[in-house]
């Protein structure tokens, strides 16, 4: 999202204020939730928070089947929103994280590094530098001073392609995307999050598509003001969530990660007292067989994904069911590096039509 920061956050998304949304409301509930997460920040924490979420590998009874291509998934009390699990498969995901480190972070794309003086390139071979990234714009850019889009670039081909795939695949008519916002979020860092808020500076009602690499996140739906609870949903990489119609102006935000504990700050893990742990993943609530998928990039508890194909509300689940080539990597060794990128870094494109001449004066 792209909005003013009210909260410790990633820039880059409009908050929504309780009491501008709804002057009546006394309860900021959104924000009740995204304080139960706040202590939340790998799979053992979370199982013992006892908090339902919405999980696509859990057979969660939030989902049900959408109608559009197999493998998408709709919300039983959220209209308008779709939710496409492990929609890009390993090698895809590999792909397009490789150009968004390779390419969409490097000028003359702006960065929140841009504005604190020259940046090293290429960004993403100097760690230090790059653990500093927070956002990237690609498309149309964005001036965080003025909360208005300052100047257009080219919108890479391989979102633009991703974006009409998607818009398919849910069965929405589709509409060129013009400018996203990359975000990273870094596991060592517990403060990344992205606060509650509306994307409503764009100046278009076209549909909104979020997509997932590396670390899961806890992503929060909520209604239309922070007054309503929001739906905790479990994001894992390669996962596609896409809001419509009437989920566009939803509150949404992103209050925690998932990392292995091996990025925890030593106070967390010595609090916790780590031993033993939750390394794997238990589906023991589902009662039902699953299958294996071929998607592991983030999963750091996991060696595939589980995805139950016996519960009568999933069985259309596939894996990679966006079917489209991305960037191939040629060197092993770059591989790998990625693959570690991926093990400690969320990258999440946020990707929209942009209304220009709403936008320039």
């Amino acid at each position: 999202g792209i909005c003013r920061r009210l909260q410790t956050q990633l820039p880059g998304c409009a908050m929504s204020n309780p009491r501008e949304s709804d002057p009546s409301s006394e309860v900021d509930l959104y924000r009740e939730s995204e304080r139960q997460f706040r202590e939340i920040h790998d799979w053992e924490s979370l199982a013992e928070s006892g908090i339902e979420i919405a999980d696509a590998v859990q057979c969660s009874p939030h989902f049900v089947i959408a109608t559009g291509s197999a493998g998408v998934l709709g919300f039983r009390s959220i209209p308008d929103a779709y939710f496409i699990p492990t929609a890009l498969d390993d090698k895809q995901q590999i792909g397009l994280a490789f150009e968004a480190l390779s390419e969409f972070i490097e000028p003359p794309n702006k960065t929140n590094l841009a504005a604190h003086g020259q940046v090293p390139a290429p960004l993403w071979s100097h760690c230090d530098e790059f653990r500093k990234l927070r956002w990237a714009t690609i498309g149309w850019q964005y001036d965080w001073s003025s909360r208005s889009y300052s100047s257009m670039n080219t919108m890479p081909d391989t979102v633009s392609r991703l974006s009409s795939a998607v818009l398919r695949a849910v069965g929405i008519p589709e509409v060129e995307m013009t400018g996203a916002i990359v975000n990273f979020y870094h596991g060592h860092r517990i403060s990344d999050r992205l606060g509650g808020h509306i994307d409503d500076v764009d100046g278009d009602s076209s549909p909104l598509i979020s997509v997932s690499l590396g670390l899961p996140c806890i992503f929060l739906l909520g209604g239309t003001t922070r007054a309503e609870s929001p739906l905790p949903v479990l994001l894992r990489a390669g996962d596609i969530l896409v809001l419509a119609g009437s989920a566009r102006l939803r509150v949404h935000g992103v209050p925690t990660l998932i990392v292995p504990r091996d990025l925890l700050p030593k106070q967390i893990r010595k609090r916790r007292k780590m031993g033993g742990g939750m390394d794997a993943a238990d589906n023991s609530s589902c009662g039902q067989s699953c299958r294996c998928t071929t998607s592991t990039i983030g999963h750091a508890r996991v060696s595939c994904s589980k995805i139950c194909v016996s519960c009568s509300r999933l069985d259309a689940l596939q894996v990679g069911c966006i079917r489209l080539g991305f960037k191939q990597v040629e060197s092993p060794h770059i591989e790998d590096t990625i693959r570690e990128t991926l093990r400690r870094t969320r990258i999440n494109f946020s990707i929209r039509n942009v209304n220009a001449p709403a936008q320039i004066s």
